[in-house]
């Protein structure tokens, strides 16, 4: 069978060959002759089968099946921008115990393997957790259920650590083949499902989807196959952001719906009603889960009670069922207690796509092989409960919702909850009012101490130690997988939370950001004139976390601070169109453009809009009237984002923005909200290179016009700041003058100036300014090629632990040509590290690159051309 679990059964086929030749009376010789022989014939075919896979056409289309690992990756060889072959497809295996013990599947009186599904007496908790919630869930669920069951065999896993074809359709043949002596428990699955981007399985969960679909439409699976082997429970937990509120299809729980349908069709027993947990609705999550647990623990008890009773009270006739095979009595008209849509009076749930416990072609299938049980079930006097159970259960859900936008009368509900607000609290977050926030950034401590400002003091010369970073609205309709918050705020598409004051909003942030400032004193290093004028602020940068231009006042908010001299960086996802059209004139506006293609857009960014990507171009193009300075700020993440550069240029080109920021994206440690690891930041050099061939691509665009269309700015490389990864594309038209000694840069702000214009258009509205009449001189430290690579020299640099760069210099391969003090390497030095990197090269078949992509969706990326950059020594 061309099927997962294919070599487990050619190698039980096998065992089982083997152990009737030592029971049989044959010759020695003839004995080994087939051992030989069998354990050919499975070479012969392992071989074959591992070409086959290795010569799939597409390697999005693997199911990666045939093996039972924990982990497996598919080695996409080449360019990450490019799809690979098909004979660039590799599978690779990793260390089970590895994985088990991050997940915590791994069970303290097992072995580190993990035992069958179908092991009788056991309790298996699965969860395709991606931010953590199920995984939470699936920890306590465990450590629950070895409380209450100490003598069942327990275990936890992810989902993707299961070859689900094979666990779902052979038993578990180490078990003695011989009657049990006493009556055995059927095998429970507890299943924990989170919903992913359009109601989709999350990456972790997607084996399990897969086998499950392929076991639903096999015509040569015999009906039924997990009759009275397999009892299941299953909750799903997911977000009503994500769906309209008169949607009649929402996605929320889809998957979770889908697993308890299919698990039916398969003749597995439903032990209880289906919950979804709303995330996006206080605790609903939790408390969902406590509720079904609880209802888990009443069914279970009353299944133990019952066969208690059972054995006292029928022992004799139990003597004399030993052995047989059981049938269970399912009613299909007990409209009283059950579960099912059409007994709860639900006439909105589609009982035919669920499941219905009323005639079907599957019930009449149930019918059909009701004696194919193996071994006995724990559920046989249970014969009030229907087998099917309706898996369109999600009243709970969206009462709670309801309830929660209806708290104290009409009243709109605070946007941060309890726990939402302690989460932020602990990374360092300021909270004002009920959905507004500051926070001190890092830059502005580090300037205070005079060692540098950010990317903005090199490309605008803004004064990071008197900036102020703050948001007026904690809440954001994207989920990006970049985020360094990890997405410990509030999602939502629309405001329907309380609505603050935004002159409270800014008196208070302010207040709170010169009582950091206070604070900061202490900091060792500070200097006393700077930490003096920082009590003074003079920026704000309004992208701490959320979408600032979603709070319905953000007008009088950026009046206020313009009204105080504070200048405006906003910064929005581009998902409100609208609102960009509308907004007043500022200092400088952001559009993040995190994707060059639709489906990427949706990948990385994981939005609640159906209609994301037509959002954000839509924003872009609203850019074109603005007479302000615009920005297309592009966040590079290898191996998600950094391919099909032409896509961005058309992006560009659509909003004829003033500025584009190229920048890498910061790795913030690991998360479970993200799948990011330090392989996808790239290196300064890497987003140099990506902004060249950016620029020329653009370049391409302006050359393909007609004289008809409105013809694409001219870039040009600007500024960069190493430090930050940054590199600043501006147009040429706006930014440039042409001088005997070349081209001058303006990119720096006139922030007196711009204040002063500003302050004329609040007063007379049909006065308008443009880009031009704000610019000021970019210092040649800031331009780009600058050997400061944009460091201010007025600034001390500062090593950590006195670490500086083993390489100063490297070539376009990337063998280092300088070493820490700047001098050159001798040839014979260079030649051994491009062996070196060679030999790596050489392990990689030749390649340059090589993206290994997981199951959980992480990528990580090797380019050996990259070893010997980030290497430190340590001078005193």
């Amino acid at each position: 069978r061309n099927k997962p679990g294919w070599f487990s059964r050619v190698y039980r086929s096998r065992k089982n060959t083997c152990r009737s030749m030592d029971r049989s009376k044959g010759s020695t010789l003839t004995t080994v002759v087939l051992c030989a022989t069998t354990a050919a014939v499975v070479w012969l075919y392992t071989q074959h089968r591992l070409t086959d896979e290795k010569d799939r056409s597409n390697h999005t289309d693997s199911k990666d099946r045939g093996t039972n690992t924990s982990d497996t990756a598919i080695k996409i060889v080449g360019k990450p921008a490019t799809k690979p072959p098909v004979a660039q497809v590799d599978v690779v295996a990793h260390n089970k115990n590895a994985t088990t013990s991050e997940q915590g599947s791994s069970s303290p009186d097992d072995d580190a393997q993990l035992f069958r599904i179908l092991r009788r007496n056991s309790i298996t908790i699965v969860h395709g957790s991606v931010t953590g919630t199920c995984l939470q869930m699936a920890t306590d669920l465990e450590r629950w259920c070895r409380n209450q069951f100490p003598n069942r065999k327990i275990q936890m896993a992810s989902t993707q650590e299961f070859d689900w074809w094979d666990e779902l359709l052979n038993d578990d043949e180490d078990e003695p083949n011989n009657p049990p002596s006493k009556k055995q428990v059927v095998p429970l699955l507890l299943v924990l499902l989170p919903t992913y981007t359009d109601g989709t399985w999350t990456p972790p969960a997607m084996a399990l989807q897969d086998a499950l679909n392929e076991l639903e439409s096999d015509w040569r699976i015999a009906k039924n196959p997990l009759k009275n082997k397999l009892q299941v429970g299953i909750m799903g937990v997911g977000s009503s952001e994500y769906d309209d509120r008169n949607s009649t299809n929402p996605t929320m729980g889809r998957p979770a719906r889908q697993a308890v349908r299919q698990m039916q069709k398969l003749g597995a027993k439903c032990l209880l009603r289906l919950q979804v947990g709303d995330a996006a609705v206080g605790r609903h999550a939790w408390d969902t889960y406590v509720d079904w647990r609880t209802r888990l623990e009443t069914q279970l008890n009353k299944k133990v009670k019952s066969q208690k009773s059972n054995s006292n009270n029928n022992a004799d006739k139990f003597e004399a069922l030993k052995g047989t095979k059981t049938t269970i009595a399912t009613p299909a008209t007990d409209n009283e207690g059950g579960d099912c849509a059409c007994q709860s009076g639900d006439t909105t749930s589609n009982t035919h796509e669920a499941g219905c416990c009323q005639s079907t072609p599957d019930a009449d299938a149930n019918k059909e092989n009701s004696g194919a049980a193996e071994y006995y079930s724990d559920d046989e006097s249970e014969h009030d409960e229907p087998e099917v159970i309706d898996l369109e259960d999600m009243g709970d859900a969206i009462l709670a919702s309801q309830k929660a936008n209806a708290a104290d009368g009409n009243e709109p509900r605070e946007m941060v909850t309890p726990s939402q607000a302690a989460a932020l609290k602990k990374e360092g977050y300021k909270l004002i009012g009920t959905h507004s926030a500051v926070k001190l950034c890092r830059w502005t401590k580090h300037q205070l101490r005079g060692r540098g400002g950010c990317y903005k003091h090199t490309f605008y010369g803004i004064t990071s130690y008197q900036c102020m970073e703050a948001t007026p609205s904690l809440a954001c309709a994207n989920k990006c997988v970049f985020c360094w918050r990890h997405h410990k705020n509030p999602v939502g598409k629309t405001w329907k939370w309380k609505t603050d004051d935004p002159h409270y909003i800014v008196e208070q942030a302010v207040q709170t950001h010169v009582k950091m400032i206070k604070e900061a004193r202490g900091i060792p290093g500070v200097r006393m004139d700077r930490w003096k004028e920082a009590h003074t602020v003079r920026h704000c940068a309004l992208s701490l976390v959320g979408e600032p231009i979603m709070y319905p006042r953000i007008g009088d908010l950026l009046g206020d601070l313009h009204q105080r001299k504070i200048s405006t960086f906003l910064v929005t996802n581009g998902q409100h169109p609208q609102a960009i059209e509308t907004l007043r004139p500022i200092t400088q506006l952001y559009v993040s453009v995190d994707a060059p293609t639709k489906e990427t857009l949706i990948e990385i960014d994981r939005p609640l809009f159906q209609d994301a990507w037509e959002r954000l171009r839509q924003s872009l193009a609203s850019l074109k009237a603005k007479g302000q300075r615009t920005v297309a700020r592009l966040t590079v993440v290898k191996g998600w984002n950094s391919d099909e550069i032409s896509g961005y240029a058309q992006l560009i080109a659509l909003g004829h923005v003033s500025l584009v920021e190229v920048k890498g994206v910061t790795f913030c440690g690991k998360s479970d909200a993200s799948n990011l690891n330090m392989s996808n930041t790239p290196y300064h050099h890497e987003v140099v290179g990506l902004t060249s061939k950016l620029k020329d691509e653009i370049d391409k665009l302006r050359a393909k016009q007609s004289q008809d269309e409105e013809p694409t700015p001219e870039y040009g490389l600007a500024c960069e700041h190493k430090h930050s990864c940054s590199v600043l594309l501006a147009r040429v038209d706006q930014f440039s003058e042409e001088t005997p000694t070349g081209r001058k840069w303006r990119t720096w702000i006139d922030y007196n100036k711009f204040h002063e214009l500003a302050s004329k258009h609040e007063k007379d509205p049909s006065f308008t300014f443009a880009v031009e009449d704000y610019a000021a001189d970019t210092p040649s430290w800031a331009l780009f090629g600058a050997n400061e690579e944009g460091f201010d020299p007025t600034e001390q640099r500062h090593r950590r632990k006195n670490k500086y760069p083993k390489y100063t210099a490297f070539d376009d391969a990337g063998i280092p040509t300088k070493d820490h003090n700047h001098q050159p390497i001798p040839e014979d030095e260079r030649s051994r590290l491009a062996q070196q990197m060679q030999d790596r090269i050489n392990q990689l078949d030749g390649e340059a690159t090589v993206v290994t992509e997981y199951r959980d969706g992480t990528k990580e990326i090797e380019d050996p051309s990259l070893m010997f950059r980030g290497l430190v020594v340590i001078k005193e």
